[in-house]
């Protein structure tokens, strides 16, 4: 059977069960591009899924997933978002909470060493995202850090020394857990900006700690498709400090959303210059402004009736979701793109019901930038076991 039949089938199948819309969408066979001999990660990330996580691991979703992540996706790569929490940004102190909240948001050490099991069975990679979020009711650190904090050197000191004490406790949880992979930053963090010797500190203690694999930063592309957090630390700095500290770093993952061919060429070229490898974390929702507007589409639609998402009020569409797959696959099967060594799938939900998330019907998966059930899964399936 040719692609062509297969994909209807499995369309016409994805939208009974999930009882989607009728809109068509097209997913492109492979072309006679090479991707030449660069190894390219094939990754995808698991929904951070906050105060659900318990939940989910008492499922027994986690090796279910991550088990389907190898075999219908054909990833590499399995990414597990580890969050922790900035619990106070005042004058003088920086804090951030090390232990997983009461609520549950953060793998346990012993289910970390679980999760690289379940990545081990399934000849993938593992790779950690340290995530930091604001306590809820405190101010947002980054914006403080912009707006407050930017030469002010007792507190990048003091941000520094709580972020590696953070990260080298984490390495060793990662070493032993089995990790190939840690990814610091996140998004557009204006902490790029601060002297080199602040980054070199902390790649070095995260060494100390014994972690033997590789190290990477999360930064971002806004809506203008600049690289955000490369764009606010040269701005704030120096080309050439940013250049010292990219350095340090095996490799970058670039989250995106508003992704267009052309424009996501223009920004990829430009930062060739900087010599280091980088991935495409792509997060763009199945909406029809997903890759014209830079908006985070939360799937948790009706947790404690808060009612934050703005699916309810974004019109489905695959297409546009697929499109900016679809874009990004060019990119890497160009040879001139040979920095462009990967792609992150951001959000992958842990069940077939793309609106279950703690309870049936508090979510909403089908619009949000999860790829699972979806034509966008196809197309990553297809280019995956093709770049094997």
């Amino acid at each position: 059977m040719s692609l062509y039949p297969k994909f209807l089938l499995f369309l016409i199948l994805s939208l009974a069960a999930c009882n989607m819309t009728n809109e068509a969408v097209s997913v492109q066979a492979p072309s006679e591009a090479s991707v030449a001999a660069k190894e390219i990660s094939k990754a995808i990330t698991l929904h951070d899924v906050g105060g659900w996580h318990n939940t989910m691991w008492r499922s027994g979703l986690y090796p279910k997933t991550i088990s389907r992540v190898a075999k219908v996706v054909h990833a590499n790569t399995v990414t597990v978002v580890d969050t922790h929490f900035v619990t106070s940004v005042d004058e003088t102190s920086y804090r951030i909470a090390y232990k997983p909240r009461k609520d549950d948001w953060t793998p346990t050490d012993s289910q970390w060493r679980k999760i690289g099991d379940y990545a081990n069975n399934n000849a993938l990679q593992l790779q950690m995202l340290v995530m930091l979020h604001s306590e809820f009711g405190v101010d947002l650190w980054q914006t403080r850090a912009n707006a407050d904090k930017q030469n002010d050197t007792k507190f990048w000191d003091n941000y520094f020394k709580q972020y590696s004490s953070l990260v080298s406790q984490r390495a060793k949880i990662a070493e032993k857990a089995g990790v190939d992979s840690i990814v610091l930053g996140y998004d557009g963090s204006i902490d790029l900006a601060q002297d080199t010797k602040y980054w070199k500190a902390m790649i070095e203690s995260i060494r100390a700690a014994g972690f033997t694999g590789e190290i990477g930063l999360w930064t971002g592309l806004d809506a203008q498709h600049n690289w955000s957090g490369i764009k606010i630390a040269e701005n704030k700095s120096s080309s050439s400090r940013v250049r010292n500290t990219l350095g340090y770093f095996d490799f970058v993952l670039l989250q995106t959303q508003d992704i267009t061919k052309n424009a996501l060429q223009r920004s990829l070229r430009s930062l060739k210059r900087y010599n280091v490898p980088l991935q495409v974390m792509v997060i763009t929702p199945s909406v029809t402004t997903g890759v014209t507007e830079d908006e985070y589409i939360e799937p948790a639609t009706g947790i404690n009736n808060r009612g934050n998402s703005l699916a309810p009020s974004r019109e489905l569409s695959f297409e546009v979701q697929n499109s900016a797959y679809q874009a990004v696959i060019d990119i890497i099967n160009d040879p001139s793109f040979d920095h462009v060594t990967g792609i992150n799938s951001w959000g992958y939900h842990f069940r077939d019901d793309l609106f279950y998330g703690y309870e049936p019907g508090d979510a909403d998966y089908q619009k949000s930038a999860n790829v699972r059930r979806k034509p966008a899964e196809q197309l990553l399936a297809k280019w995956y076991k093709e770049w094997d």
